[in-house]
């Protein structure tokens, strides 16, 4: 149908007298020079330039003694390579030894966010969180807590969807600043240097030595038992019906959640920490479960760890990494990195801690 922008078009000239005369008193009176009957086109034409060919990414750098396998990196771990520390209610915070070294960080073969790829040393080894803080744990921080409830598909609702506030769930919807804030009342508790890790740190850890996307395999490795993220099991998110149910065998119109069919992890959403196979250094749930936040700002590479990234200003884009039970393969990987302002509550980001200064045993009670 026609679109009329101005009275004029709808009219011609019909209405000029009184469209003239509304201009004139609107600057008169209203001190409004500004006349809606006026086209303006703003298009101008321009030569057409084809866009250039990226150039190719470096290659990635060579790291003396990198990558090496789970034995390798069982060894440079070392004995008393785990401990836990009270974080109250009874909870424990088990964290695993990250020993330090060097990697290439990175990825040639996911986004441009993820090159130029360097080489990186972490000086210092530090000890990490073997699964992300808990809803539990968090709790002992802020009492008032809650995970929250995902939403259901669908448009007739007997409930608010599927409820995740499970103690042994991660917890999500947590800003960077709080857990920031978190990670500074645990350092008081415990007595200890409490931090979010670096981007860095986090990648060499989630790593282990190894150089693949994932550290179980490639994207053709089945991660059934080894990370929750988003596969089989998301046909259950096409419901229908009043108190919606998942649909037997739904059509592709309600089927679209874009995931891995070839895997079943078992879980819908959230699984509780700890409900897949570590890494070589003892890490849970480093890929998928939910993305985790980093101390870094979501600045380009090369990495630089003293270049200001890792700051404490709120208002700009942080570091999460790792995807989640709602990313595929692809966006969960060692390398993936993505980023959030540091006040936001994403639905399936939470953190987990490192602790720079931990003792063989936690002295903490």
């Amino acid at each position: 149908v026609p679109y009329w922008g101005t009275w004029t078009e709808k009219t011609g000239d019909g209405r000029k007298e009184i469209l003239n005369r509304r201009h004139e008193m609107a600057a008169r009176y209203s001190n409004v020079d500004f006349n809606p009957e006026v086209i303006v086109d703003p298009y101008k034409p321009a030569e057409f330039k084809a866009p250039q060919k990226p150039a190719d990414p470096a290659p990635a750098p060579a790291v003396n003694g990198w990558p090496f396998d789970a034995a390798a990196a069982k060894a440079k771990q070392g004995d008393g390579a785990a401990t836990e520390f009270d974080v109250g209610g009874g909870l424990k915070l088990k964290v695993v030894r990250i020993p330090s070294g060097s990697f290439a960080m990175g990825s040639n073969d996911e986004t441009p966010a993820e090159q130029p790829m360097c080489a990186v040393t972490i000086d210092k080894p530090f000890w990490m969180g073997a699964t992300e803080v808990t809803m539990a744990q968090f709790q002992q921080f802020d009492p008032t807590f809650e995970n929250g409830v995902y939403d259901k598909h669908y448009k007739d609702q007997v409930n608010r969807g599927y409820f995740v506030n499970g103690p042994d769930f991660p917890a999500i919807r947590v800003t960077w600043e709080q857990a920031n804030a978190y990670c500074a009342w645990l350092s008081k508790r415990v007595g200890k240097t409490v931090r979010l890790p670096t981007e860095a740190q986090w990648e060499w850890a989630c790593r282990a030595g190894t150089a693949t996307p994932m550290n179980y395999g490639d994207f053709d490795a089945d991660f059934s038992k080894q990370a929750n993220l988003a596969d089989y099991t998301l046909i259950e998110m096409a419901v229908d019906g009043v108190d919606p149910k998942p649909m037997k065998n739904p059509p592709p119109l309600w089927d679209y959640e874009l995931r891995d069919r070839r895997f079943n992890d078992g879980t819908l959403h959230l699984a509780k920490v700890g409900s897949y196979a570590p890494n070589a250094w003892g890490l849970c749930d480093m890929h998928g479960n939910v993305a985790e936040w980093t101390r870094s700002a979501y600045k380009p590479y090369p990495y630089v760890d003293g270049d200001g990234r890792n700051n404490t200003v709120v208002d700009e884009r942080k570091v999460v990494r790792g995807g989640s039970w709602y990313r595929r393969q692809i966006r969960s990987t060692s390398s993936w990195r993505w980023g959030y302002p540091g006040w936001m509550r994403p639905f399936d980001v939470g953190f987990r801690v490192i602790i720079e200064d931990a003792p063989a045993q936690a002295a903490a009670k």
